[in-house]
């Protein structure tokens, strides 16, 4: 049978709530996501768990989540799912956590984090909020990871709270420039950089078309069609254990349904795409991989 794409789903957990960044405990939904694993076992997905200096004084230790739900991280392992390092640099102020924009103190704290995450055994890394630098994209390729996926390819947009800017990326894998870790170019790094894949997808709410990264919890004939979109021949998807159950985090594109979730896979799998997690479809990719067309 004939693969059309191939499909990565990825999951971030953040463990907080997007809306006023309190601390929830994202994993508590893994057992509704693990049914569904186990019911579509062909479906193969990528966990990028936090670990870093904020998980460790709200929850008690920087490693909260490798310790607390070990035996659930060694099951998606056995099964062929990959757990990954995800990361995310708070600092409080006023009274609440936001996002660090210090360079050294980040880079600082990156290199302990992604260190402890190497001795996890862990080979591919998400930065939280999408947020890179030539200094930090350094850091986890000396560290040895094998790939990162944190570029979102779209425009840099006024409203975007999130300190980042990625409006000159691509959408296909590259070997991050030394000069510039948004592009190809050489010299470059030795870690692959695989892009969440971002397509143009309408919401009731958008004053102006926007590229939107492909989340597996959509409704499902608004992920049908941002699937369609991708020019490579797979897609990233990203989404978060807490956008999969009914809560108040309402968006209209999201589907807040486990149900619709498992349709989703049951569709993409019908429709003959492939189901793989990032850290094999990075060992599939040839270095100085050539990026495909800029998106209009």
């Amino acid at each position: 049978m004939k693969v059309d794409k191939k499909i990565a789903i990825s999951f971030d957990v953040d463990m907080t709530d997007y809306t006023d960044q309190s601390a929830i405990d994202e994993f508590t939904y893994f057992s509704r996501i693990k049914e569904i694993l186990i019911e579509l076992d062909y479906v193969k997905t990528t966990w990028f768990l936090r670990l870093d200096d904020h998980m460790g004084k709200i929850f008690g230790a920087n490693e909260y989540l490798f310790t607390q739900y070990q035996n659930d991280l060694n099951w998606l392992r056995s099964m062929g799912h990959e757990i990954a390092f995800h990361f995310h640099s708070y600092e409080l102020k006023a009274n609440q956590w936001i996002q660090c924009v210090n360079e050294d103190i980040i880079s600082e704290e990156l290199y302990r984090s992604a260190l402890k995450g190497r001795s996890f055994g862990l080979s591919g890394v998400r930065m939280g909020w999408g947020f890179h630098t030539n200094q930090t994209m350094q850091i986890v390729d000396e560290l040895g990871y094998k790939y990162d996926s944190s570029a979102i390819p779209r425009p840099k947009y006024h409203f975007d709270r999130s300190i980042r800017d990625w409006s000159v990326t691509l959408q296909g894998a590259y070997q991050p420039s030394l000069s510039d870790y948004r592009v190809a170019g050489k010299p470059c790094y030795r870690i692959l950089e695989i892009p969440i894949s971002t397509v143009a997808i309408k919401s009731p709410s958008d004053e102006i078309q926007m590229l939107r990264m492909i989340n597996p919890s959509f409704k499902t004939d608004v992920l049908l069609d941002s699937v369609a979109k991708v020019t490579t021949d797979y897609v990233i998807m990203a989404t978060h254990p807490v956008e999969l159950a009914t809560s108040r985090l309402h968006h209209p594109l999201l589907s807040h349904s486990f149900t619709v979730f498992k349709e989703n896979l049951r569709k993409l799998a019908a429709l003959n795409y492939e189901f793989v997690t990032i850290g094999s479809l990075a060992s599939s990719i040839a270095p100085c991989t050539t990026e495909v067309a800029r998106q209009n």
